[in-house]
C-alpha cells in the first residue's frame, strides 16, 4: 500500500516539474517580446510624433530617422520566430515536422516517380 502510494505521488510530480518548466519557458517568451517590441516600437512612434510636432524643419533627418525606425519595427517581426525557435522546444519539434519531414517524403515520392518511369 505504501508503495503504490509512493508510486502515485512520483508519477503526479513528473507532470507538475514539466508544467512548471512549460510555464517558466512561455513566461520567458512573453518577456522577451514584449521587451523587443518596445525597443523596437517606442523610436518609431517618437520619430513620428516628432515629424508631426516639426513638419519642416524636421525634414532633412526624416529619411535617415524613418529608414532606422522602420528596419526596428521589421526586425522586431523578425526576431519574434528567433526567439520562439531558441526557447520553445514544441516550436521547433512542430517547425522540424512541418519541414523536414515533409521534405524527405516528397523525396521518397519523386524516388518512386522516377523509378516507375524508369521501369516502362
Amino acid at each position: 500500500m505504501r508503495l503504490m502510494r509512493e508510486r502515485s505521488m512520483r508519477m503526479m510530480a513528473a507532470p507538475r516539474a514539466t508544467t512548471r518548466h512549460n510555464e517558466a519557458s512561455i513566461g520567458w517568451v512573453a518577456c522577451a517580446i514584449i521587451l523587443l517590441f518596445v525597443v523596437c516600437h517606442v523610436p518609431k512612434r517618437i520619430e513620428e510624433g516628432i515629424q508631426i510636432h516639426y513638419k519642416r524643419q524636421y525634414w532633412h533627418y526624416a529619411c535617415f530617422v524613418t529608414a532606422i525606425t522602420n528596419f526596428l519595427v521589421v526586425l522586431n517581426s523578425s526576431v519574434n520566430f528567433l526567439i520562439y525557435f531558441f526557447i520553445r522546444r514544441p516550436f521547433r519539434n512542430i517547425l522540424y515536422n512541418m519541414v523536414c519531414l515533409r521534405a524527405q517524403r516528397d523525396r521518397s515520392e519523386s524516388l518512386i516517380s522516377s523509378a516507375s518511369t524508369e521501369l516502362r
